[in-house]
């Protein structure tokens, strides 16, 4: 399965998320890939033009959702994409699991 539009959820709070998230984006971006952002995630960008959409909207455009942040970022989101059948692949920045 290849993933070529990929959505980002990112937890706010957390320390050093948006040096993470942005060389997040850049990396996708490199490898040629479509990137939609969580509207909450792009709030903590500045200087960004990626489109954007709520968490629900984004689970249904994306073949993968990337979610940086900790448990219960993972499980919050996991539970949208789930209604959709879209596979996520959690970055753990948290602190508990």
């Amino acid at each position: 399965m290849t993933f070529n539009t990929i959505g980002i959820v990112g937890k706010r709070s957390l320390p050093k998320i948006t040096e993470t998230l942005q060389t997040l984006i850049n990396l996708l971006k490199k490898l040629d890939r479509k990137v939609i952002l969580s509207d909450e995630t792009t709030a903590q960008l500045k200087n960004n033009d990626l489109p954007t959409a709520t968490i629900e909207e984004l689970a249904k455009q994306v073949d993968l959702v990337m979610v940086v942040g900790g448990d219960g970022s993972l499980l919050s989101t996991g539970r949208v994409a789930a209604l959709c059948d879209t596979p996520i692949l959690g970055i753990n920045l948290g602190c508990l699991g």
